[in-house]
């Protein structure tokens, strides 16, 4: 089974949206390969117009409209509530498209199952892998401790470690992305089936031989003078960044559970260690997680050097601010770890920055550094607003407000910059 992705939209079996993609989206298409083998996927650019005579005999998904999306202003529903007193997680396209189909490809994988179990196999893999992907699509991360020493690394991180950078080929990162949500669909399904037939032969209490199988990975590609490599007059900040993402795959590969936000219903079980827990025996597996780990390390490496490279960006984008609650950036790059610590850095309330198909994101800045809860809210009748589908004389040039309030997307710099200030006007 092949993915390919086509240039034109008539030969297309699946449409979606272009720019960055993200893991509801990758682990929608991997699912429809599964389900039809050999999908043709069409990436819809920002800015291209298409009309329903061209969408007639394709699944349509995640672009803004339609059944198997969730921009909705009021979203498109939620999963199956089963703490009572949380809050529902909403739906993405993943969970919209399972609910959809995910029988079908369950009865495919085990023909001779019964109804019985491909039922409990069907909410098995909507609890333990859709709630969490819907949730991280939705804005609903795991929760971050003032304390943490690693990186939490979702499906969410995961996938969003593996797209391409600036400078980098597509194709070549979204088959490592394909790759692992195939192994955690795949991986999940059969989870599913064991705990069913009380089968479970998974040996989950060997940590160490896991942490050879991770080391076998990470010290080929980090040696002690490594950090020094990086950036020598930063080394200690490369050492923790490497340390901190690293430790993150040590947790997931040890099976221990980060804590998720308690205000929302349970987001899902599954971990990197149930996806590749047969990297122990399998050099397949094994080389397919050393994949995974080493695309996310290039990457981790690359942004890094970013984040070092940006704090002469922020503090000039500081300097220069004409209204200090929002920065301006003239390129794409890492603010996180610096903004807070910069004289009037703790002042932002928004920061615009380009995009890589050359729109303008406003993105809203946290309370603290380990809050998910942001300063200032885009008003909430504003949240899930569309140009394409919505009319709003005051949100000229606003191409997108997400339904959660957790950016916008603006067609130039100075419309991102009005939007910002319409909105702290009225807060």
């Amino acid at each position: 089974m092949a993915v390919r992705f086509v240039d034109k939209i008539e030969d297309a079996d699946a449409v979606t949206h272009g720019g960055d993609y993200h893991a509801d989206d990758i682990f929608c298409i991997k699912f429809f390969d599964l389900l039809w083998k050999n999908v043709k996927v069409y990436r819809v650019a920002r800015a291209e117009k298409i009309d329903e005579e061209q969408l007639k005999g394709k699944v349509v998904f995640d672009i803004g409209f339609g059944k198997y999306d969730h921009h909705q202003k009021e979203g498109n529903g939620f999963h199956k509530l089963i703490n009572k007193d949380k809050k529902p997680i909403p739906y993405a396209s993943l969970g919209l498209i399972w609910n959809a189909y995910g029988l079908e490809l369950i009865r495919r994988v085990f023909p001779k199952g019964g109804k019985a179990l491909h039922n409990f196999v069907f909410d098995f893999v909507e609890y333990s892998l859709c709630r969490s992907i819907d949730a991280g699509d939705n804005g609903i991360f795991s929760q971050f401790d003032s304390d943490s020493q690693y990186k939490v690394l979702s499906h969410t991180a995961i996938v969003s470690g593996l797209k391409p950078l600036e400078d980098e080929e597509f194709d070549v990162c979204a088959v490592v992305a394909l790759k692992y949500a195939e192994r955690a669909i795949l991986a999940t399904l059969e989870l599913g089936k064991q705990i069913y037939k009380g089968s479970i032969s998974r040996d989950f209490t060997s940590h160490m031989k896991f942490d050879d199988v991770i080391s076998e990975c990470i010290f080929k590609r980090f040696p002690k003078d490594f950090s020094y490599r990086v950036n020598r007059k930063n080394h200690d900040f490369v050492e923790d960044q490497l340390q901190y993402f690293i430790n993150g795959f040590r947790v997931e590969m040890s099976q221990k559970k980060h804590k998720n936000d308690d205000t929302y219903d349970n987001m899902g079980i599954i971990s990197l260690r149930d996806i590749f827990c047969d990297a122990l025996f399998d050099t397949t597996a094994r080389h397919d997680l050393s994949d995974v780990f080493n695309v996310m390390f290039n990457h981790t490496v690359k942004i890094i050097q970013d984040k070092i490279a940006a704090k002469s960006l922020i503090l000039k984008g500081l300097q220069e601010a004409e209204n200090k609650k929002i920065l301006v950036l003239e390129q794409k790059t890492s603010y996180g770890e610096f903004l807070t610590k910069m004289p009037g850095g703790r002042k932002v309330c928004f920061v615009i920055l380009p995009t890589r198909d050359g729109f303008w994101k406003i993105c809203p800045t946290s309370k603290n550094d380990y809050s998910k809860e942001f300063k200032v809210n885009f008003p909430k009748e504003w949240c899930g607003y569309s140009e394409d589908r919505d009319k709003n004389e005051e949100l000229k040039d606003i191409i997108f407000i997400h339904p959660h309030g957790i950016m916008a997307l603006a067609k130039t710099k100075e419309s991102a910059i009005e939007f910002a200030t319409l909105v702290l006007n009225k807060n």
